[in-house]
């Protein structure tokens, strides 16, 4: 991501958690689009039950945004479509 300078949006089939795998297939049907890709944030303070699910293990990091700067800029790209 920081090499890159682009965020992971993941396919939500390949999630662990099927309940929100099945949520967004039902929105991809009623939207009638091809495909849907999710990036999941959390606002506020960590907790161990962020780590355990989304990344157990050495696997993980967290990754700290500007709340009002991601908005910002995902208003300023939904403008340019």
């Amino acid at each position: 991501m920081l090499k890159r300078r682009v965020l992971v949006l993941l396919d939500p089939a390949s999630w662990d958690d099927k309940n929100d795998s099945a949520i967004m297939a039902e929105y991809q049907t009623r939207k009638k689009v091809e495909r849907v890709f999710a990036l999941c944030c959390a606002q506020g303070d960590e907790t161990i039950h962020h780590w355990r699910t989304f990344a157990d293990g050495i696997s993980g990091c967290c990754v700290e945004f500007s709340y009002k700067g991601l908005v910002n800029l995902l208003e300023k790209k939904k403008k340019e479509k």
